[in-house]
């Protein structure tokens, strides 16, 4: 059995001090700063040889050619701040695993040792029975069985990618800040939209029986809003027939599913920090998010929200799984040969965003507290 030791240990640990203010080094002033307004930030690249160490994994050889753990912490130490980097692999990692591994960290930090959840699932995989099929009439037919791609059509995909990553091999990467007064904005036109939007569309908020509200939660509206930006900024889908597909696929996480519904595959309070989570898939045509007879914000946020409830159930579930299976364990896509592909995921769910390290704090810095 493999076992870990001084040269092989489980996290890829480095840290790195510098006895000045993080403003007073060189790429200290290229950190972005809010101003209360819509920013977009360029190319945030350069910040990575601050923020990684010089050997750091970042493809697929380093982890294979230098047996290096998943998991790596870099931590870098300034007089008035500490950034703190984590590295990983999604084959040990998704985003609510990122939620569970946080959460254990902070507890140990903190001496609650009887907080962190049990382990579960590294010596067996416990979506073992996810799609397994069942005895005939307890099957439910996957509600997109009808638009997947396959045949010439899968071809015609596969052509169209492969040609993008051919001729446009170049990624740029851009970084959206919008505040939250910006977004109050669009989410109020998205509730003001439901007015208009047919009953069918529509999802009800019944935590209230007594008085049904017409729901989206803030990452409908977000992904509802971006959607609609790219396609009328991006030439190729705005030039495009009214009656191109354009595929939007929201990732969504079965924990809460797989551990309230039967068979129970997950346990409550357990940690299963591996990869659980299915795409969700919206199908637009061009004609609906571009030009003036376009569906409005409220409207798209609705037919997502729509699509996750449907495509959300254990039965749906277990109905995508089964094709995956069928597929060989291959993904399965579902859409038209010719459509314009948007992947999202939000991990607001996850809330990475409140995770409190002031237990590590061993002196006061300059700026305030400095941890580590």
């Amino acid at each position: 059995m493999s076992q870990y030791t001084q040269e092989r240990p489980p996290i890829n640990y480095t840290h790195v001090k510098y006895d000045i203010p993080l403003s007073e080094h060189p790429l200290g002033p290229t950190f972005p700063q809010t101003n209360g307004s819509l920013q977009v930030f360029g190319d945030l690249d350069p910040l990575v040889t601050l923020m990684a160490p010089k050997d750091n994994t970042t493809v697929l050889a380093d982890w294979i050619y230098t047996d290096k753990a998943q998991l790596g912490l870099h931590i870098v130490s300034f007089t008035d701040t500490t950034l703190v980097t984590l590295s990983w692999l999604h084959t040990l990692l998704d985003a609510l695993g990122r939620k569970a591994l946080l959460g254990a960290w902070t507890a140990m930090l903190e001496g609650r040792e009887d907080d962190v959840p049990e382990f579960w699932g590294y010596d067996f995989d416990p979506l073992e029975k996810l799609g397994v099929s069942r005895e005939e009439g307890e099957e439910e037919e996957f509600v997109l069985k009808p638009h997947r791609i396959q045949g010439l059509s899968f071809f015609k995909f596969v052509f169209n990618y492969l040609w993008e990553v051919f001729f446009y091999p170049a990624e740029v990467g851009r970084y959206v800040c919008m505040p939250h007064s910006y977004f109050s904005t669009i989410k109020q036109q998205a509730f003001r939209d439901l007015s208009s939007a047919p009953e069918s569309l529509l999802t009800l908020d019944t935590r209230d029986p007594a008085n049904p509200k017409p729901f989206l939660s803030d990452g409908d509206t977000l992904c509802a809003w971006f959607t609609r930006l790219l396609a009328r900024t991006n030439s190729t889908i705005a030039t495009s027939p009214s009656t191109r597909t354009i595929s939007i696929m929201n990732v969504f996480g079965m924990r809460d599913l797989l551990s309230t519904t039967s068979p129970q595959l997950l346990p409550r309070g357990k940690a299963y920090i591996a990869n659980c989570a299915v795409g969700i898939t919206s199908l637009f045509s061009q004609g609906e998010l571009v030009g003036g007879g376009g569906m409005p914000l409220g409207h798209v946020a609705a037919r997502l929200r729509r699509d996750l409830v449907t495509q959300g159930t254990r039965t749906q579930v277990e109905a995508g799984q089964r094709a995956v299976r069928e597929n060989g364990g291959g993904a399965v896509l579902y859409g038209t040969g010719d459509m314009a592909m948007c992947v999202f995921t939000n991990w607001m769910k996850a809330r990475l965003f409140e995770t409190d390290f002031s237990a590590a704090i061993v002196e006061e810095g300059e700026g305030g507290k400095e941890a580590w």
